[in-house]
């Protein structure tokens, strides 16, 4: 379980849960409950993110790399798992958080590793073990449960559904198809890049004008929100780096599998900075880590 590139998977969770749980803290101080607001605090979240790539780029001397990948057949094929990884499967969590309550929508967004597993399978010809179709199993059902609670509204069943169905198979493409591009001797950092600065563009381009701008004066002149999403696309992108190197080492199957460990880190930090503690998510953070381990046995 503790080789290099497994550490790499568990890391990329890590990150994101503390991005997650200072994200969290951004959205809180800002207190606006609006999917505009949300969709407004992405778009800065993201081009933060893509601005940092962008600079590591030029320092790590691969920006001829970079636009040569741009240009590239591979280019397109990352744009396009950007595009279902960001703005649609993102957009399509938004919507269906208003549609079926947040705690219906997280849950059955954590379906979503399932669905590159055998996407993997198919297409990349990935071997799916009994060990990791068990590890899967209890690592999904125990996110699922953590993000179940008794106060459910459904506004529309239909909508929600088909909403949750899109953002499952938007982030479930995104491993498969990036691991694909890599496979086509892509470096995963120049490939995150060309992701994140996709991803800013549509929402720049596309979804901003869209839900106009009222929210971003908003975020910009308060400091605190700002410094809160700073932190977190920081975070975010330390992340992002780690998750696409362990799909680059280990394939998307394996590093899906050790990515969807963030709730176990978010528990704890969320434990460290709020004295936030819950004997039933302690238990379902338990089995996320058995499921894990399970997964990741030979």
């Amino acid at each position: 379980m503790f080789k290099k590139p497994n550490l790499i998977g568990l890391g990329s969770g890590l990150f994101w849960g503390v991005s997650t749980v200072v994200l969290g803290l951004a959205l809180a101080t800002l207190n606006i409950d609006s999917n505009s607001a949300t969709l407004t605090t992405t778009f800065i979240h993201d081009l933060m993110s893509a601005s940092m790539l962008v600079l590591l780029i030029i320092l790590i001397n691969k920006t001829k790399d970079l636009i040569k990948t741009i240009k590239s057949r591979s280019g397109l094929i990352i744009m396009g798992a950007a595009l279902l990884g960001g703005p649609i499967g993102m957009g399509a969590y938004f919507i269906a958080i208003n549609y079926l309550s947040p705690s219906i929508a997280a849950s059955i967004s954590a379906l979503y590793p399932a669905f590159g597993v055998v996407l993997a399978y198919f297409l990349l010809s990935e071997k799916i073990t009994k060990n990791q179709v068990i590890g899967l199993a209890i690592s999904i059902g125990a996110i699922m449960l953590m993000s179940f609670s008794n106060q459910l509204t459904v506004n529309n069943l239909f909508l929600g559904l088909l909403s949750i169905s899109l953002c499952v198979i938007g982030w479930g493409s995104e491993a498969v198809i990036i691991s694909y591009a890599m496979k086509q001797e892509v470096d995963s950092t120049i490939a995150l890049t060309i992701r994140q600065i996709t991803s800013a563009f549509v929402y720049g381009v596309f979804i901003m004008p869209f839900i106009k701008y009222d929210f971003l004066m908003v975020i910009i002149k308060d400091s605190r929100v700002l410094l809160y999403i700073t932190i977190a696309s920081i975070f975010a992108t330390l992340s992002y780096l780690l998750y696409y190197k362990a799909i680059d080492l280990l394939g998307a199957s394996r590093a899906m599998a050790l990515n969807i460990s963030y709730p176990v880190w978010a528990f704890i930090f969320q434990l460290l900075l709020f004295r936030v503690f819950s004997i039933s998510e302690m238990l379902l953070v338990t089995l996320i880590v058995i499921g894990i381990y399970v997964g990741l046995k030979q």
